[in-house]
């Protein structure tokens, strides 16, 4: 966007030697910042162009020093949003003082993506991590239940299911293993 200084240096004249020196710095200034986004125009009273990048004064540009978004035609066919702001001079002399926003909506833009990025990454570690955890509980819990069936047919010497890892699924591995040795030592 525009700030105070790119438009404070143009108010008053004075400390440039007047209205010719601030014409060189309108020039300067229009070489210096020609690929950053900056334009200047410093226009008489009557609107003919005395110095800067522009060649014309835009339409829709900003009446006063108070900056203003519009929308700034840079060639034939390209139009740009811009923030603006003019600085009258004596004798109806006027400077207007443009940035682009281009640069700023390239920015919010990289930084969406990256933000779109970044959150479908977070989803896609958070569901393969669930999924993967999820797999390994149910696997736990299936062995468990082979164990279950085993005795079911009779098999009451068979155990298993407690891996060790102190999850979820150990302390009811544990309390089965305790049940089927109960059950076990009076049986067997």
């Amino acid at each position: 966007g525009l700030s105070g200084d790119d438009v404070a240096w143009a108010e008053d004249p004075s400390p440039f030697g007047g209205v010719a020196i601030l014409k060189d710095a309108v020039t300067r200034r229009s070489h210096a910042n020609a690929f950053d986004g900056a334009f200047y125009l410093m226009v008489d009273g009557k609107g003919q162009k005395l110095a800067g990048s522009l060649e014309h004064w835009p339409g829709r540009a900003p009446k006063t020093v108070r900056p203003r978004i519009f929308p700034l035609a840079v060639s034939d066919t390209r139009t740009i949003e811009a923030m603006g702001a003019t600085v009258p001079l004596k004798d109806g002399d006027k400077i207007l003082v443009v940035r682009s926003l281009e640069p700023v909506h390239d920015t919010l833009m990289a930084a969406m993506r990256y933000a779109f990025a970044g959150v479908l990454l977070i989803v896609l570690v958070g569901m393969t991590g669930g999924l993967l955890m999820a797999r390994s509980v149910l696997r736990r819990i299936a062995r468990i239940n082979e164990v279950c069936r085993r005795v079911e047919a009779g098999h009451l010497a068979r155990r298993g299911g407690d891996d060790g890892r102190g999850d979820q699924t150990t302390p009811t591995a544990q309390h089965n293993n305790a049940m089927l040795a109960r059950i076990d030592g009076p049986v067997g």
